[in-house]
C-alpha cells in the first residue's frame, strides 16, 4: 500500500513539476517575444494555401511560426521545403514535436526573424502585427527575389500598398494581403 502512495505521490509531483516549468516557459515567451503566439486558424490555412500561387517544391518560410502548421500543410500539399523561425520556446516546441512524430522535414530554426535568410524564398507567410510587418519591409525589399510573394494573414504593411487583398470565407474578418517583390 505505502508503494502505490508513493507511485502517486511521484506521479503528482512530476505533474506540477512539469506545469511550473510549462508555465515558466509560456511566461518567458509572454515577456521577451516581441508577438503572441496566435496561431491561424486550420480551417484558415487550409483556404490560404489553396489561394496561395504555390507550385511543387516551392520555397516557402513562414516568420514567426509558431506550432508550424502553415508550413506543415504547405509541405504535404505542395511538397513545399518549408522552413520557420520562430523565438519562442513554446510554440518551437511544439512545432518540433508536431515535425518528429510526423516525419516531416519540415524546419523550424529557433532563431529572430530578422536574422533569417530570405534570400531564396518563394513565399514568406506572416500573421505578424503591423507594427512588426513595417519592421520586417525592408528586410524583404532587400533580399527577397524578384518575383517572390509576401503574404500576410490579416495585417498590411503602412506604406507598401498590396497587389492583392484576398477573402477568406473561413474568417470574414481578416484578409489574405499578398505584395510582390519588383
Amino acid at each position: 500500500m505505502l508503494d502505490i502512495i508513493l507511485i502517486i505521490y511521484s506521479v503528482i509531483v512530476f505533474a506540477v513539476i512539469i506545469w511550473f516549468l510549462i508555465m515558466a516557459v509560456m511566461l518567458y515567451d509572454k515577456i521577451f517575444v516581441r508577438v503572441p503566439f496566435v496561431s491561424t486558424p486550420a480551417k484558415t490555412i487550409g483556404e490560404i494555401i489553396e489561394k496561395l500561387p504555390l507550385k511543387k517544391g516551392d520555397e516557402v518560410f513562414d516568420l514567426g511560426c509558431g506550432d508550424g502548421r502553415f508550413l506543415f500543410a504547405c509541405e504535404k500539399k505542395y511538397q513545399a521545403r518549408a522552413t520557420g523561425y520562430e523565438l519562442g520556446y513554446w510554440p518551437y516546441f511544439l512545432a518540433n514535436f508536431r515535425g518528429f512524430f510526423s516525419g516531416s522535414k519540415v524546419k523550424i530554426i529557433f532563431g529572430n526573424m530578422f536574422d533569417a535568410d530570405i534570400k531564396n524564398a518563394d513565399v514568406v507567410y506572416c500573421y505578424l502585427w503591423q507594427d512588426v510587418m513595417d519592421a520586417l519591409e525592408p528586410k524583404f525589399k532587400q533580399e527577397m527575389k524578384k518575383g517572390a510573394l509576401v503574404a500576410s494573414y490579416g495585417f498590411q504593411f503602412s506604406s507598401w500598398k498590396y497587389d492583392k487583398a484576398i477573402e477568406l470565407g473561413s474568417s470574414p474578418q481578416k484578409k489574405l494581403y499578398i505584395y510582390s517583390i519588383k
